[in-house]
């Protein structure tokens, strides 16, 4: 009790995210593992993982092809969603009453659970059964022999088609019997990229025993931001979003300064110095977001409404400046500055836009060039309704 409830806490906020995004559809976890990991040669451990990872892979893009009314989780998905690296420990746990809680701790109703074993020289033993957490009843199971190399071997690929294939309890999932949620599906993307840089005057500075009264700078800016949109067949639309903005400040100032001077404390005398300095400003952030997609086609135009929300980033400061010159008994000064911090950045504000397009086109495919400063593209197909 105590390492479920362990394992429950710590998965509470995955758990959360997950179910809002999937609310309503019911869920998949595919899990692979390699069994008895530390008592395997590293030749027979790295040949294990390999094909882990490929039926992984691929088991995931099999189940969300045959059952598209479900929810499609694996460890990556995870793994992106857990805070700590204890966290992430627990999910190569292949322990089957771990395995049933974590499927509830997930809010998943039915776990994929594969583990892969070293059976001989050159040969691994793939075990697979699909639980229905639930019910804490196992729906299907399939063993077979998937000889080293390179993973996709066509034992690893018929036994991936063979497993899913086999899970006829997930008949009402399919697409002859379930109804699709988004009207399109396919990707739309929104890309910008600019870069821009002014030259300006700074205006005068006042200082203690300096006066600035000349300068010259450059203000460059660099953005590039892409924000993706996939609507599937079936469920949540999945966004991903990079972000990266760079900006260089670059100013050269000429300053007089009032010198005492050595020997007579009443006489002042002036002297030229100059000062430059330098700020580098740069945000970055990228990763997958909840987002909205509505497309509706409306007297001859395509319209679309769409949002993203921002993503974790960070945000980078350095600043340098030099002077020269000045007063006999002034030093230089030499200052490097740094700092971080995190941020929300990218994302996508909600906005609607609209393009003319056919109405009775089961594909909709185009591409704005000015919109907001940037490109628009799309690439959708009309869901295929059942009747």
């Amino acid at each position: 009790m105590r390492k479920y409830g362990l394992l429950f806490c710590a998965l509470c906020l995955a758990s959360g995210l997950a179910w809002a995004q999937g609310q309503g559809m019911s869920k998949v976890f595919v899990k692979t593992t390699v069994k008895n990991a530390d008592s395997l040669t590293e030749v027979q451990r790295g040949d294990a993982t390999a094909i882990a990872h490929y039926l992984e892979s691929r088991l995931a893009e099999l189940m969300a092809k045959n059952y598209p009314c479900m929810t499609v989780l694996t460890q990556q998905d995870l793994v992106a969603l857990l805070d700590s690296e204890k966290e992430r420990r627990l999910l190569s746990d292949d322990d089957l009453g771990r395995l049933e809680a974590l499927g509830g701790a997930l809010g998943v109703n039915y776990l994929l659970s594969v583990s892969v074993m070293a059976a001989g020289p050159g040969q691994y033993y793939v075990n697979g059964m699909m639980i229905d957490v639930w019910g804490k009843s196992v729906e299907g199971r399939s063993g077979t022999s998937v000889p080293s190399g390179d993973p996709s071997l066509p034992g690893a690929e018929a036994y991936a088609q063979q497993l899913v294939s086999s899970l006829a309890s997930l008949k009402q999932f399919s697409p002859e019997k379930c109804t699709p949620t988004n009207l399109w599906m396919g990707t739309i993307t929104f890309s910008r990229g600019k870069e821009k840089t002014d030259r300006f005057e700074p205006g005068p500075l006042m200082h203690a025993t300096r006066v600035y009264d000349k300068g010259e700078g450059t203000d460059q800016t660099s953005e590039r931001s892409k924000v993706e949109f996939r609507i599937p067949w079936a469920g949540p639309v999945k966004v991903t979003v990079d972000y990266h903005l760079t900006q260089r400040k670059e100013v050269t100032r000429t300053f007089r300064a009032s010198c005492k001077v050595p020997g007579n404390w009443q006489e002042r005398t002036t002297a030229n110095g100059t000062k430059s300095s330098v700020e580098n400003d740069e945000s970055t952030g990228a990763g997958a977001v909840n987002g909205n997609a509505i497309i509706s086609l409306n007297e001859g135009k395509i319209v679309f409404q769409l949002s993203a929300e921002d993503v974790e980033g960070t945000f980078t400061h350095h600043s340098t400046s030099k002077t020269s010159g000045g007063c006999p008994d002034e030093k230089p000064e030499n200052l490097d500055v740094s700092s971080n911090s995190s941020a929300k950045l990218g994302g996508m504000s909600p906005l609607t836009f609209e393009a003319p397009a056919n109405p009775n086109a089961k594909v909709q495919s185009g591409t704005n060039t000015t919109f907001g400063g940037g490109t628009l593209s799309w690439m959708l197909k009309r869901t295929p309704l059942k009747q």
